[in-house]
């Protein structure tokens, strides 16, 4: 729990930063960084989580099948898909307000910034993955007797693949939408975007709680 909270304030520090240091209009000749990787999750942001989760997966069928594990992989998955499941309807709902709002000509058609909340919907199943991956790693790892040398390596290997990609993941979406919500949207929809984003945190917070 203790590495969730550290990865939620790491998280909103990046955000908040970027809303207090707030340059809209963004000043001419300014190049924010992070732009392959930003096109990259406007197109494949929500499935990149899963990424790490099969990850995950991969390494429970390959070297510890039949082991009962709490929560399990299916719970995961379950939480999961309802996180990204309210990130889509959040979207969807913030296109149709979108659209009435250039109906009645009121001048400006943004109330969120939907690239906050997609990037809150991510780092909050990198986040438990994290949590998940280092419990495997450490506690569990010191239960069991190794079984030869090449598979107590490929073992951890796989194991710190998956944590490493999580964490990279986050720490890259995380400094992405500092320079979103630096760049490219007003504080208000920033703020928004950001509270939204808290609910999927502090609901994967509720649910981390109750596995432990």
């Amino acid at each position: 729990m203790e590495t969730y909270s550290r990865l939620e304030l790491i998280w909103c520090f990046f955000v908040l930063s970027g809303v207090w240091n707030n340059q809209i209009p963004r000043p001419e000749g300014t190049a924010p960084p992070l732009l392959q990787f930003d096109r990259l999750l406007r197109q494949w942001g929500t499935m990149l989580p899963f990424a790490v989760f099969f990850l995950r997966v991969l390494h429970y069928y390959l070297f510890t099948p039949g082991r009962v594990i709490r929560p399990s992989l299916l719970g995961c998955f379950r939480v999961y898909i309802i996180i990204t499941t309210v990130r889509w309807i959040v979207y969807f709902l913030h296109r149709s307000a979108e659209s009435v709002a250039r109906d009645m000509k009121l001048g400006w058609d943004h109330f969120i910034a939907d690239h906050i909340v997609l990037g809150a919907s991510m780092v909050t199943i990198l986040q438990l993955e994290m949590v998940f991956a280092l419990d495997t790693l450490f506690r569990h790892r010191t239960k069991e007797k190794w079984r030869g040398f090449l598979t107590a390596l490929l073992d951890i290997t796989l194991l710190v693949i998956d944590i490493a990609l999580a964490l990279i993941l986050f720490g890259l979406t995380s400094m992405d939408m500092h320079y979103t919500a630096r760049y490219f949207h007003p504080r208000f929809q920033s703020l928004a975007a950001f509270v939204i984003g808290l609910g999927f945190q502090l609901g994967g917070g509720m649910w981390l709680r109750e596995q432990t």
